[in-house]
């Protein structure tokens, strides 16, 4: 019980933390980054992750992610399962034309020549342009869109660029 309470209380400080770390979770940012051959701070999260996930499998879902704890959150109102494991095929799709792309625009580039993490977060925060709080409320609408929708981590399994890693 103390471990699912230290848990919901890290996930609660990563739901109130989201304006302030959105971009360096963005997969959006790292192709704008890749176009110019810059290695941002979510490029280094991506793989940062996905490397903790070969060794620990899903501790970031479960323990870290922000998106998934404002699913979780959400539990009371749908907690139902989602659709079948087919349907998981999505995320795996979404994220194989994300990485290609992210290649693509990488050789388009002339490769990698600068690593910039604070590059397209003005300030250090995600939140600091009109243009940023459109994403974000565009973000988690599809979130608790889906999950009220859908159920349980339905963004998870249907949306999510890092779950198939």
């Amino acid at each position: 019980m103390k471990r699912q309470n230290l848990r919901k209380a890290l996930m609660v400080i990563f739901i109130l933390s989201l304006p302030v770390t959105m971009f360096y979770l963005s997969p959006l940012l790292t192709l704008q980054g890749a176009l110019k051959g810059i290695v941002t701070s979510s490029l280094i999260f991506i793989v940062v992750s996905a490397v903790i996930a070969f060794f620990a499998g899903r501790v970031f879902c479960g323990w870290i992610c922000p998106g998934g704890a404002v699913q979780e959150a959400l539990f009371p109102a749908n907690d139902s399962r989602v659709l079948g494991e087919k349907f998981n095929l999505i995320k795996y799709g979404i994220a194989a034309v994300w990485l290609m792309t992210l290649v693509v625009f990488f050789v388009m580039a002339g490769g990698i020549l600068s690593i910039k993490p604070l590059y397209g977060i003005e300030g250090g925060f995600s939140l600091g342009t009109p243009k940023s709080y459109l994403m974000f409320y565009v973000a988690m609408g599809a979130m608790v869109t889906l999950s009220l929708l859908l159920g349980r981590r339905s963004f998870c399994h249907y949306g999510c660029m890092l779950a198939p890693l």
